[in-house]
């Protein structure tokens, strides 16, 4: 699940397909990294079509892809550097195809110059959810 402020923005999601999420993971020490197109952990799996935008303009988490781990204890997730994300202006249908977070950082800002006004996304967060 994903957890975020969105201020002027809706349909947040990762820039590519093929985007790197990067997972602590129980038992397996500092952080490993799984990709749709390439899982390098074993037995997991991003679920074919689960991937949705974050709609949220309340900040409440909401599910945005569903893995299949197969015994793995998910800890934790962060956006990590170079891994772009989109989203568009609520008002205006801008596209904003370069939010990037720093490492560790979890806050973005801009300029929507057709709506007028600023964009921010504050306090992105992952979180897991066992469904059955």
């Amino acid at each position: 699940m994903l957890k975020a402020e969105l201020s002027n923005l809706t349909n947040l999601r990762p820039g590519a397909p093929d985007y790197e999420w990067n997972f602590k993971v129980a038992g397996l020490g500092s952080s490993q990294t799984s990709s749709k197109s390439k899982c390098q952990l074993p037995v997991t799996a991003i679920l074919k079509d689960s991937m949705k935008p974050y709609t949220s303009d309340s900040g409440d988490a909401q599910r945005i892809l569903t893995i299949e781990t197969r015994g793995l204890d998910y800890i934790s997730w962060q956006p990590t550097n170079k891994q772009t994300w989109v989203a568009e202006g609520a008002e205006s249908g801008t596209v904003f195809d370069d939010i990037e977070f720093e490492d560790g950082e979890t806050d973005w800002a801009g300029y929507d110059e057709k709506g007028g006004c600023p964009v921010e996304v504050l306090g992105i967060q992952g979180m897991f959810v066992r469904s059955k």
